[in-house]
C-alpha cells in the first residue's frame, strides 16, 4: 500500500472507502495464505495442522511467529456483527454517551485505543487497528510478496514445465 495514496484520500470519502475495499480484500487473502500454511484453527485456538504443514513454512523460509498465522483481524471484519454487539455492552457500561470511530484512515493519536476504535488505518505506520489488535499491513505485504517470489521461481523450474 502506498503511504502517499493513502494521505492524499484522507477526507475524500471514496478514497477512503477504495482504501477499504483493499483492506478488506487483503486481509481476507491473507487469511487464506495462513489456512494454506497452518490449516484451518479449531474453535479452541489450537491449529490441528500445523505439524503437517512444517515442511511446507520451512519450504518457504516462513518463521515462528509469523504475521501471517493470525486471522483476528479477519475475524474482526468478517464477524462485524458480532462485535457491534459485544461493543454495544461495553458502551453500556461506560459514564456519559458512547462514541466510536470507524473506516478511518488517518493518524492514530494514542489516546484513541481501546474498543471505541472499530476499523481504522494509521497512514504513517501503514497498520491497521480494530480495538486494541494492529495489522502490520506493510509487514505483511513484504512477507507475501517473498513468498510469491519463491512460488514463481519454483513454477518456472524445468520440474513444472
Amino acid at each position: 500500500m502506498d503511504r502517499g495514496y493513502l494521505e492524499r484520500t484522507q477526507g475524500d470519502p471514496l478514497g477512503e472507502e477504495r482504501i477499504w475495499y483493499g483492506v478488506q480484500n487483503a486481509v481476507l487473502a491473507v487469511a487464506n495464505i495462513s489456512k494454506i500454511l497452518w490449516g484451518p484453527q479449531a474453535k479452541d485456538g489450537t491449529w490441528p495442522k500445523e505439524k503437517e504443514r512444517t515442511p511446507l513454512r520451512v519450504f518457504l523460509g516462513v518463521s515462528e511467529p509469523s504475521d501471517l498465522k493470525s486471522k483476528d483481524m479477519r475475524n474482526h471484519l468478517e464477524h462485524f456483527d458480532e462485535r457491534i454487539d459485544k461493543w454495544f455492552q461495553w458502551a453500556q457500561t461506560q459514564p456519559g454517551p458512547p462514541h466510536r470511530t470507524d473506516r478511518t484512515v488517518a493518524s492514530l493519536p494514542p489516546s484513541w485505543a481501546g474498543k471505541s476504535r472499530f476499523r481504522w488505518i494509521d497512514a504513517n505506520s501503514l497498520q491497521v487497528s480494530f480495538w486494541d489488535d494492529t495489522y502490520e499491513l506493510e509487514t505483511i505485504g513484504n512477507e507475501v510478496a517473498r513468498i510469491s517470489d519463491i512460488l514463481e521461481d519454483e513454477l518456472s523450474s524445468p520440474w513444472f514445465s
